[in-house]
């Protein structure tokens, strides 16, 4: 039986991918093969090119959604294949693509180009921070860490942006300032292993050795970054920013340990609310010093009892006791109160008369 593949002549193929919106989903795209398309467009023109399938590894499942979707190639795309009908040439399959060095920009009016004009890159001026340009390897930059185009990368907007002279409680601890650490990022090429996106999000796996990171960066500039060679701390340091909000839903146990000596040291701008719809225990084990520049409300709607050693109030102004019934007890049966001026019992209202506190009414 002759006529299918594998009993007829093999034939191999390059092309450059022209069209990426497939109808049916399934990561073809339009491809114009050298020697057997021509670059005239009016002759053929990109719509008339044959689907190419893509080849997928067999880490990715390919069936059921399973596996890695097969939709990473751009216009302009230069792939390798081969086709399944042979020497008829009208269906081609995608085994891979692979870069070079492009010593020119786009021409959209001749085939084997990127019909937007997008790809190659002309100047660094359009798409994200790091993408390589024209008369560049198409080897990303966070992988190749060339000395004079280093500085144009995704590494100088994280550096830019890093949060200094952070203060954390001045008055009571002593005084604390802190920077954010800047990333130690110095890829050694082959070592850096980058995945980068069209838009921009990037995952690194920097195996440079001293400067080992796992990276992972939105295109809006936050990102999580584990590595290596930091200042501070040189292995194993975590730095997380995130330049929107932050949400974290655990249906679990959560639990953290910190086993620094330095602790925790959390600097919070805005305001605090913290619900605890169980009962909370709390013991620490140090001095406790708790400082409030303002006002401090306190509502228990049980009892509130407080023991220790020494128990003092002390107050620039009035101190308050209101209550059914005020009692003090000493162990020696003797209370002493000492006033410079006069110590008056039942002589009508009190200068202080506290009331209740009510937060639950937004008091």
């Amino acid at each position: 039986m002759k006529g299918f593949l594998g009993r007829e002549g093999f034939v191999w193929w390059h092309g450059v991918v022209e069209d990426t919106a497939d109808p049916l989903l399934l990561g073809r795209c339009r491809v114009r093969v050298y020697g057997f398309h021509t670059d005239d467009k009016t002759e053929l023109p990109t719509a008339a090119l044959p689907w190419a399938y893509p080849m997928q590894p067999i880490t990715s499942a390919a069936v059921s959604g399973i596996g890695t979707s097969p939709t990473g190639l751009l216009q302009g795309s230069h792939v390798f294949g081969f086709f399944r009908d042979g020497e008829e040439g009208q269906d081609p399959v995608m085994i891979g693509s692979f870069g070079g060095i492009p010593l020119n920009p786009p021409d959209t009016k001749l085939g084997f180009n990127d019909p937007s004009g997008n790809y190659p890159k002309k100047n660094n001026g359009i798409g994200p921070p790091g993408i390589s340009i024209v008369k560049e390897p198409d080897t990303n930059r966070l992988a190749r860490n060339d000395t004079d185009i280093s500085k144009i990368t995704v590494v100088v907007p994280k550096v830019e942006n890093t949060s200094t002279n952070i203060k954390s409680t001045p008055d009571i601890g002593g005084g604390s300032v802190w920077n954010e650490p800047i990333t130690p990022y110095n890829a050694v090429y082959p070592k850096n292993h980058v995945r980068y996106t069209e838009s921009g999000h990037i995952e690194e796996y920097d195996d440079t050795p001293g400067y080992e990171r796992i990276h992972q960066y939105h295109t809006s500039g936050t990102f999580n970054e584990i590595g290596n060679g930091w200042a501070a701390d040189p292995n194993g340091t975590r730095v997380q920013r995130i330049v929107g909000n932050d949400y974290e839903i655990v249906h679990g146990h959560k639990k953290v340990h910190i086993r620094g000596k330095e602790g925790l040291n959390l600097v919070i701008d805005g305001s605090v609310n913290i619900t605890i719809n169980n009962g909370a225990n709390i013991q620490i084990n140090g001095n406790t010093s708790i400082l409030a520049n303002n006002d401090v409300n306190l509502q228990v709607e049980g009892s509130l009892k407080a023991s220790g050693k020494t128990i003092e109030f002390y107050a620039d102004g009035d101190i308050g006791f209101s209550g059914r019934t005020i009692s003090f007890i000493t162990d020696k049966n003797v209370m002493v109160m000492k006033q410079e001026k006069r110590i008056e019992v039942n002589s009508g209202e009190p200068v202080l008369k506290p009331k209740r506190v009510d937060l639950k009414g937004g008091g």
